[in-house]
């Protein structure tokens, strides 16, 4: 779902990359592994976006959120 944001928001995209960009540089910096975590959930995760790096960066830093609501993590 998150590869139609350019097709659907092209005027938005911008804006998404300006407020995604702290938290990949935080949450995955240039970490393979979470990046790696990060792609396997990508098509899957039916939660937001910052979610979704918040936790691929978590995994791999041997912290382990608990599961939200959402099915990709039950």
């Amino acid at each position: 779902m998150l590869s139609l944001g350019p097709v659907l928001f092209p005027a938005r995209v911008r804006d998404a990359e300006d407020a995604l960009r702290p938290l990949v540089r935080e949450h995955l910096g240039d970490r393979e592994e979470a990046w790696a975590v990060l792609a396997r959930r990508l098509d899957t995760y039916d939660g937001t976006a910052p979610e979704l790096i918040r936790r691929a960066g978590a995994r791999r830093r041997g912290r382990v959120e608990p599961p939200p609501h959402h099915s990709a993590f039950r």
